[in-house]
């Protein structure tokens, strides 16, 4: 993972990673609930990012790709049972190259390059940024 991403950025890249952090999961099951955005999402200031995504297998796998066209948040989430989330987000930009038969697209009753698709990141999932953390707001 860490030699993707230098062949992204480049070996003297300032990296740095987020991720999205459940702080009381021991005492509910948070994944399947509504959750509420606390306070302003803070937009990264980056010029790129590369996202790894888990893929289910016996031990630890990831697929990594560069997403160019985004933006990247963090924001503070409160779940239905009270569980406090620092949720990391990615807002999609361009989708125009994307297949029209996307569970985004179905979801929100879209097709591709019509609006940005934004989600939120599940805990395993890792963002890499190189620049320092800036709010641009």
């Amino acid at each position: 993972m860490h030699e993707f991403v230098l062949s992204i950025f480049g070996l003297e890249a300032n990296l740095q990673v987020l991720a999205t952090t459940m702080h009381n999961k021991g005492e509910m099951n948070p994944l399947v609930q509504a959750y509420i955005v606390q306070d302003i999402p803070v937009q990264m200031t980056l010029p790129s990012l590369v996202v790894c995504h888990t893929i289910s297998y016996p031990y630890a796998v990831f697929y990594c790709h560069n997403v160019i066209k985004a933006k990247a948040f963090k924001a503070k989430l409160e779940g239905e049972d009270g569980n406090k989330v620092d949720a990391v987000a990615i807002c999609h930009l361009d989708t125009s190259s994307w297949d029209p038969n996307h569970v985004s697209f179905k979801v929100l009753g879209s097709k591709p390059g019509v609006e940005p698709v934004f989600h939120f990141l599940p805990e395993d999932n890792l963002v890499w940024l190189t620049k320092s953390l800036e709010a641009d707001m």
